[in-house]
Order: C-alpha cells, then structure tokens, then sequence
C-alpha cells in the first residue's frame, strides 16, 4: 500500500493520531444488510462489557476488538453518526458499527462526506455495465458478486487488521463484502510495514472466499487485485490508460513525464519512461473448516498527488476523479476476475495476456540473488501458483511466449516464489524480503 510522506524529524512533538469513527455497513439490499447483521449480532455478550456505557447497541466481542451494533435510527439523520454513539467507551478496542440501508444513504450525508454511499453505488453499478469490454474473458456464472455490501470509515486502525484479526466480524461477512476507508492509523504493507495513511489514497480490503483446496494458489489473487486497478481506471478515465503500471510482486506504479527521487527507469520499444510507486496489494489469508477466506487488501493514491503522484494527476483530461468512481471501477473489474478465475478451475491463464501488457518486466534482464553468477531474464509467471518464471538471459524463450505463462516446467527456467521476495528493480536485483 501506499506509505504516508515521513513526519517531520525537526519536530519535538508530533501529531496526535486521528480518532477512530464509527464503521458504517452499506448495502442496496435490505436483504444483504439484515443477513449480515443476523449473523454478527449470532456472536453477541449475554451482557455489555464493564468498561462499556448502556446503550440500545448489540456488544459482540470480537478476537481482539469488541463491536457495538446498532440499527439505523431516524435521530442520526443530518447529523454526523460518531456524534449519536460515539464509540460507547475510552476502551481503544471498542468500536462501534451503523446500519444504513439504502433509502437512509442522504440523510447519512454527514457520516459520509468523505465517501457518499449513492455515488460509490451508482459508479459500481455503470462499471459493472461495461465490464465486458476488459481484456479478459466473459465470466460464465454470476453468483459471485463484490462490493455490494460495505463497510465504511472515516478513520480506522486498519481494514485488514479489522477482518484477519477479528473472527466474528469475518465470519459475518459475506463473500465480496469490502471495507473502505479514508485514513487508516494503523495501515499494514508486506512484512512488518506499518504507516498513518494520508487522505486522498483509496483504501480497501475485499474479502474473496476460496475452496479449501485452491488455498496454495491465493497468490494468484495479488495478480487478479492489481488487474482490477490497472483496468478499472483505465476503462474509467482513458487517459489514464497505459500510464498505471504493475511491478512484481505487489505494487502498482505510475508513468510520470521525468525522472525523479524514488522513480525507476524502465525501457520499451526503445523510448526510456519514469515510474513512481502509487499504490500496492496485500493478501493475507484465514482458514476455517469450511472455507479458505483471502483477505485482499489495496491502498491506491487516486487524489493526493504527495509524495509521488495520483490518479487525478493522471486523469487530467478526463472526468473529476473521485474515490466513489475508482472504488466502483476496481470493484465491477476485481468481480469479473474472480467470477473467470472460479470459472477456469482457479488457474492464471485467461489473464496472462493482460497481466503482460500491464506488467514491467516482460523480458527485463535480473539477477536472482540466490545465483549470482547466472544472469536472467523474466519472461512470465506460471499460471498454477504464480510463480516469477526466468530463463538465462541467452534462452530463446521469450515473454510473448506460451511457455512463459504455463504450468508446464521447461528446461532452464527457475520460478521464484512471490511471498518472501522482492524485486529491487534499480539493482535488478530479486532478493529475500527483509
């Protein structure tokens, strides 16, 4: 995800954290909606914590966190909802939870000025409308949905930690459910990265539901995320399109006119062009007997343009960018990966073509810090576990090449696992992660 400009070391004091608000659960479905809350409130204390004041709130304490639910009432209209329940405690773990049905997403205005509920689902339902123009295949079935059902806040600890450290809330959710957020104060990247999230930078975690047995190729959804951005914005704002880039294994990067601190320098067709990190992907997973749940969470900097660039700074011509908008986008896109991926028996093939016209490294000569002394080159990731395939750097295999994106082993290649590994692109140097 995208990290935060560093505070300050000139400073001997530093800003307070922002207070965590209320979670506010979104659906156009009353039916969605009362599902969920059915199966959150199935968790509930017999009685509300000591350190917790008496309210007509549902407690649900939760693996690390407690819950106090409440149901949408007419008092919160027009008025900021953090106002009407506060967070029932000066526990830190205490938070509470909103519903708000559709005909109630106006008078919520106020709880969400930052995110308004309407247009996020009007965008998601128009990208969903013109999904079938992504480069991939037509799904064949459609009972996997995402983003239907949200989760909003205007500031959380995290909405990973939320779903992969808090089993009652996951167990809750449905597949597809997504958490937003405009801040996070406790964001989380690869390894032990930890950050203030600015504002400005879209935040989600999805939560997509795997058969146990398809657990070892999770990896593969990091892929699928990164797609969704790549083509969800740049279906949305054209000019955009070939600009927002994917840079192995996790990270999204943005085409900026020169060079400049932190930018990488990659060549195609002959023409040098600069890239900056602007977003990134985190898959991390919880399994229960009966499914294998992979939490997907992204960060995007869809309009703060400090301290690398934005997709408002890329879309310039093109239609205001919004955070409604890219979340409805990403969300129709990543919905029409993972309904093809479950229709494909959960394999990487109908997606490698597109996956190399956004990638950076088709053909990019590396070095694996395991061999030295052998220098490489990347042609293509294997469409089984989504392993990083290179061959020697003489080998006639090329990344236009099927055997660059099969299953198939073949003689040379060395497939690189993605998780525990980096690529530091300035070295073209693949490493352990530190």
């Amino acid at each position: 995800m995208l990290e935060a400009a560093q505070l300050s070391t000139h400073n001997t004091s530093f800003p307070a954290l922002p207070s965590r608000t209320p979670i506010l659960v979104a659906s156009q479905s009353v039916s969605l909606l009362d599902t969920w809350a059915e199966k959150l409130r199935s968790h509930a204390a017999a009685a509300a914590p000591t350190n917790v004041t008496e309210t007509s709130g549902t407690y649900i304490p939760d693996s690390s966190d407690t819950w106090v639910l409440y149901d949408w009432q007419p008092a919160y209209a027009a008025k900021d909802v953090a106002e009407c329940v506060g967070n029932d405690s000066d526990d830190e773990k205490v938070t509470s939870i909103v519903l708000i049905p559709e005909k109630h997403f106006a008078e919520a205005s106020e709880s969400t000025r930052d995110f308004d509920l309407a247009r996020y689902f009007d965008a998601l339902s128009e990208a969903r409308a013109v999904s079938a123009s992504m480069p991939w295949p037509r799904p064949r079935s459609f009972h996997t949905a995402v983003g239907h059902i949200i989760a909003y806040a205007r500031v959380i600890k995290s909405t990973q930690t939320a779903l992969d450290s808090n089993r009652c809330l996951l167990d809750a959710c449905l597949p597809g459910m997504t958490f937003f957020a405009t801040q996070q104060v406790h964001g989380r990247g690869r390894g032990q990265n930890a950050w203030i999230s600015p504002r400005g930078c879209l935040q989600f975690s999805t939560l997509v539901s795997l058969p146990l047995h398809i657990g070892s190729k999770s990896v593969l959804l990091q892929y699928l995320a990164a797609l969704a951005v790549v083509y969800g914005v740049s279906i949305l704002y054209p000019s955009v399109r070939g600009r927002v880039r994917i840079k192995w294994p996790n990270d999204l990067y943005a085409q900026v006119p020169e060079e400049r601190l932190g930018s990488i320098c990659v060549t195609e067709h002959g023409m040098r062009k600069h890239f900056v990190k602007i977003g990134g992907i985190l898959v991390t997973a919880v399994c229960t007997p009966e499914a294998f749940h992979a939490i997907v969470g992204c960060g995007i900097n869809c309009l703060n343009d400090e301290p690398t660039t934005s997709v408002r700074a890329l879309a310039h011509d093109d239609t205001p960018v919004t955070q409604e908008a890219c979340a409805g986008a990403i969300m129709a896109a990543l919905e029409s990966l993972v309904r093809v991926f479950a229709d494909v028996g959960y394999t990487f093939a109908p997606f490698a073509e597109a996956y190399e016209q956004a990638w950076l490294h088709s053909d990019q000569d590396v070095c694996l810090a395991d061999m030295p002394n052998e220098p490489r080159r990347i042609v293509g990731i294997t469409s089984d576990y989504g392993l990083l395939r290179t061959v020697p750097r003489q080998a006639s295999i090329r990344a236009r090449d099927a055997c660059a994106w099969c299953a198939t082993p073949v003689p040379g290649v060395v497939d690189v696992q993605p998780d525990g590994n980096s690529f530091d692109m300035l070295q073209g140097l693949v490493k352990k992660k530190i």
